[in-house]
């Protein structure tokens, strides 16, 4: 191609300027963002399958919402699996402690409520987590 005097133009798109220590601290703070709206996507999926919702409403919803792909929608969807199955995975004494302070809570406000049936309920879960029945 010629310019309008006659000479050569490049064709070559102009190489990159090299960042600037600034430059590099802003793409670093990009990058940053994100990650962390990934990791806020991730647990927002996570929440919606842990309260019932199916693997395609995941993907429908991330593709309303934030306009990704399928393929996407399922990384999204494999993390969050990765993220539940993470907080699930404790030891079978700890799980019982968590599950019988949480009876223990449940008949403490069912005694204060004066809902007996509840209470005893709660007790009785109790003490077969406890296996003392």
């Amino acid at each position: 191609m010629r310019s309008a005097n006659g000479s050569l133009l490049s064709t070559r798109r102009p190489s990159r300027p090299h960042l600037t220590t600034t430059a590099c601290k802003w793409q670093n703070a990009l990058m940053k963002s994100c990650k962390f709206e990934s990791e806020q996507r991730v647990a927002l999926i996570a929440r919606l399958l842990v309260s019932g919702g199916r693997s395609s409403e995941a993907c429908r919803y991330a593709a309303e919402q934030w306009g990704v792909g399928k393929r996407q929608a399922e990384r999204y969807i494999a993390k969050a699996r990765d993220l539940i199955r993470a907080d699930m995975s404790m030891e079978r004494s700890d799980f019982i402690a968590e599950k019988l302070s949480l009876m223990n809570e449940v008949q403490k406000k069912a005694l204060q409520s004066n809902q007996l049936g509840a209470a005893i309920g709660a007790a009785r879960l109790a003490a077969e987590l406890a296996q003392v029945l």
